[in-house]
């Protein structure tokens, strides 16, 4: 296996030097869990950096965007890691995006390659594909088909993607590694989309010291340094959440438990095997977590405390639930704009303070203020007004 494992690495100063420093540390350590695939930290800058030279055998060059449309997969990591080192950006594609939606993010990033999964079982990609109108995918290159578990090989192709190369996620990780790093720490790595609540999607890109500075404080905000620590990577990787979680779960060093999609029996099995410390969610994840935990007491005597997002009014009363089964559930702030876990309340603080969004940023350079959209004057607290950060 080439690796710079026997390399003495450089301190963390961008994702690929984050990777390296891993590797050299603790070549033999869990980096990833996929079913019954561990994968050390090794192994995983081994495939990043062949996919790094599979991705620029596919023409993918410093500054090049290539959209990465899959679950929460080891390619999906791998893929991003190699993105990193060649300088590359990923765009996050939503896996619940419908055919308009994934031409559209595609097509105005500008990307060079698409990855996805189109065996994958919840998830029909040849039929939102087929849906896509060939012109509107004109600057794509390439096409990875990366394979899943009983995923059944396509007879028929999509016209919109019929004229690309296609290639297997197996052969873009089976060539020789690529031993150059082109990507720094102000090279721009990722494209997240916003909410798009009031029109078309817009893009926010963030650079890989930026990410990985933030990775790094919520981290020690949210105590990774803990022995016994263990992500549960079930949020969406393609929102900026479930990836801030997951990167920042990678950065402190730490196992990153990886789910194609949360289903409350498995997860509560995951939790009962692994034992995390902490949890992060939503508080629909966590309703349906605390509907399949065992009855009893205490739901998961292992997690100290579940971050949650709240997205469902309904479910108001889930951290009074969660709570008198000892789940300590803390509410977050965060967008695609200043990524996710930008602040979040303490364990310790009143159930009425935790239930709300919010609480303190995890960065001490970070400072937040609302201005009055009428007068442009600056408020103080209690006034509302348009939030900048």
């Amino acid at each position: 296996m080439t690796s710079s494992a026997a390399a003495k690495p450089a301190p963390p100063g961008n994702i690929t030097s984050l990777l390296a420093h891993h590797a050299g540390r603790t070549p033999a350590a869990t980096a990833l869990i996929a079913g019954d695939e561990r994968i050390d930290w090794a192994t995983l800058e081994d495939r990043a950096r062949r996919a790094a030279r599979g991705l620029h055998d596919l023409g993918v060059r410093n500054g090049d965007r290539v959209a990465l449309w899959l679950p929460n997969l080891p390619a999906y990591i791998v893929l991003y890691l190699a993105c990193c080192r060649l300088g590359a950006i990923a765009v996050a594609v939503n896996t619940r995006f419908r055919s308009v939606e994934v031409a559209d993010i595609v097509s105005r990033s500008g990307a060079v390659v698409l990855a996805c999964a189109p065996g994958f079982r919840r998830i029909d990609f040849l039929e939102i594909l087929a849906g896509i109108d060939p012109a509107a995918l004109d600057r794509l290159k390439a096409v990875i088909a990366v394979d899943t578990p009983g995923a059944a090989t396509p007879t028929t192709l999509p016209p919109a993607i019929e004229r690309l190369r296609r290639v297997s996620y197996d052969d873009v990780v089976g060539v020789a590694p690529f031993d150059r790093v082109q990507g720094g720490a102000d090279s721009g790595c990722n494209i997240f989309t916003t909410s798009g609540t009031t029109r078309a999607p817009k893009f926010v890109l963030h650079r890989q010291g930026a990410i990985l500075a933030h990775s790094l404080r919520v981290a020690r905000a949210f105590g990774y340094a803990t022995p016994d620590m263990i992500g549960m990577g079930w949020l969406p990787f393609c929102g900026v959440y479930g990836f801030n979680v997951a990167v920042s779960t990678l950065a402190a060093g730490k196992p990153l438990v990886l789910f194609e999609t949360f289903e409350p029996d498995e997860a509560v099995r995951a939790i009962a095997t692994h034992k995390p410390t902490a949890l992060f969610g939503s508080d629909d994840i966590v309703d349906r977590l605390l509907a399949a935990a065992p009855k009893g007491e205490l739901a998961f005597p292992s997690v100290k405390f579940s971050s949650y997002a709240v997205f469902n009014n309904a479910l108001a009363d889930v951290i009074d639930r969660a709570d008198a089964r000892g789940l300590k559930l803390i509410g977050l702030y965060g967008m695609s704009e200043v990524q996710a876990l930008f602040s979040r309340w303490r364990p310790e603080q009143p159930i009425d303070v935790r239930r709300v969004g919010g609480g303190m940023p995890v960065s001490p350079l970070a400072h937040a203020r609302a201005r009055d959209t009428e007068t442009g004057e600056l408020l103080p607290p209690g006034r509302s007004g348009e939030i900048e950060l």
